[in-house]
């Protein structure tokens, strides 16, 4: 069942999903969760963690282009989504941990080169300045999305970036299914939930395949390849913006519809 909700990003702690490298989760606690608060640590003073630095990862050089790791760090990212879907997963692609990762993530999925992540945020905050009073219904007031488009904004391609302007799931992932005009799921051992465009519809999307955001290391944000059973790909449970979602939008919940049932097969299967 589809889950209709009125979008706060500062309410719901599940939305904070940092990307810069932080350190191991065994200190921070199971949850992906944490609340930064003001704290201005950027992602260049961060160390990598464990599985950034062994020696089968190929790391990219300043300014180089971003590769996808070997196939045991692939593995690694993998074990971290839910047991039902690991099957489904075709590849990784881990991006460079600079604090853009969840940006470099879409970055790839849309084809962009290695300073995609830079246009993504460009894109972002001019879908929602162009769709203010619908994003300020969804997320609280226009307080709150003047926070979520300061945390877009990034001065140049250098700009060290600040925990503010990490990937953050309930601030951005209506915003980047809007923006793309395409669904955009999020996974992790946590949660896994699915975006699905409030404006337009699948026969005005120019590519109405997902975009799959995986959750990993308690701090990092990868792109996960998924590959389809008979067509059809599983999709997580919707979260709806269903009081500014326009006639033409609501057919993506048919759309989706097989995905979510594929989704809700393999979840059921797990239960013990």
């Amino acid at each position: 069942m589809a889950a209709v909700i009125k979008f706060k990003a500062v309410d719901i702690l599940s939305c904070i999903v940092p990307c810069a490298l932080i350190p191991s989760p065994s200190t921070q606690g199971p949850n992906e969760d944490r609340d930064e608060g003001n704290n201005e640590v950027t992602a260049a003073n961060e160390k990598p963690s464990n599985n950034e630095d062994q020696s089968t990862t190929k790391l990219p050089k300043e300014g180089g282009s971003i590769e996808e790791f070997s196939n045991n760090v692939q593995d690694t990212y993998i074990s971290q989504l839910p047991l039902h879907l690991q099957p489904y997963i075709k590849g990784i692609f881990n991006p460079k941990g600079d604090g853009n990762c969840g940006f470099h993530c879409v970055a790839k999925a849309l084809g962009y080169n290695d300073n995609g992540w830079f246009r993504v945020r460009r894109e972002m905050i001019k879908e929602i300045t162009e769709n203010k009073a619908s994003y300020a219904k969804q997320q609280g007031g226009e307080q709150e999305v003047t926070r979520i488009v300061e945390g877009l904004q990034v001065k140049t391609k250098k700009s060290k970036i600040t925990l503010s302007k990490w990937l953050d799931k309930m601030a951005h992932g209506q915003v980047l299914a809007n923006t793309y005009t395409r669904p955009v799921i999020f996974l992790s051992l946590i949660a896994c939930n699915s975006f699905i465009p409030s404006r337009m519809g699948p026969q005005e999307s120019p590519d109405t395949k997902p975009i799959y955001l995986v959750h990993v290391d308690g701090n990092h944000w990868v792109l996960a390849t998924v590959q389809e059973i008979d067509g059809v790909m599983p999709i997580p449970p919707l979260i709806l913006a269903a009081k500014s979602s326009s006639k033409s939008a609501r057919a993506w919940v048919a759309f989706t519809k097989k995905g979510v049932a594929l989704y809700k097969q393999g979840d059921e299967k797990k239960a013990p």
